[in-house]
């Protein structure tokens, strides 16, 4: 399912490029932000902070005030451990490959844009034994778990040109996880075009 999704993912990519000429010479772009990860009452948000991410983006067409980009974007959590007692987890990193299209309908400098993709997400933790029971000599051997959280990713936001190659934007990305947990993050960074 994963394999399926991917290569539908970027298929655009390969008929877009042979059918567009890319108008400028600027078709990469690299940013920094940071990742607000937003409570919601769910083991995501209450047990891990959101620090650093890194965006690449290629855009592979343009057409009229339409870009189009395929990239992936790292996004780092650090664990805070702080509501589910005896579980230790780990700092992770979600890959997000993705594909988008930015307007440049205002010509101002400022573009808005979205983003869909699919976030490899998953979530490690130890589960310590004699902590949940309550007894420090039941079991000294911690046990590792793994959670898989990997779903699509929904990312709108807003890009502010204030320099042909220099970029500052800001967006809110979701996951759908399923009825009892959606991830929410939002992200405000900067970037420069190559």
């Amino acid at each position: 399912m994963k394999n399926i999704f991917c290569l539908l993912l970027f298929t655009p990519m390969l008929s877009f490029s042979q059918e567009s000429k890319i108008l400028n010479n600027e078709k990469f772009s690299i940013g920094l932000h940071y990742v607000g990860n937003l409570r919601n009452e769910n083991l995501i948000s209450d047990n891990f902070n959101g620090t650093i991410g890194l965006d690449t983006k290629y855009v592979f067409a343009e057409k009229g005030v339409a870009s189009f980009q395929g990239g992936i974007t790292l996004d780092y959590l650090q664990a805070r451990n702080e509501k589910y007692e005896g579980l230790d987890f780990k700092n992770t990193i979600i890959w997000n490959p993705n594909v988008g299209i930015e307007l440049d309908v205002f010509k101002t400098g400022l573009k808005p844009f979205f983003n869909l993709g699919y976030s490899f997400f998953s979530v490690k933790y130890t589960m310590q034994f004699a902590s949940m029971i309550g007894e420090p000599n039941f079991n000294q051997n911690p046990s590792d778990k793994k959670f898989n959280y990997s779903s699509l990713s929904i990312n709108p936001g807003l890009r502010y040109h204030f320099k042909k190659s220099l970029f500052i934007e800001t967006s809110y990305k979701y996951l759908p996880e399923d009825e009892k947990i959606n991830i929410h993050f939002f992200n405000i960074g900067l970037g420069v075009k190559f």
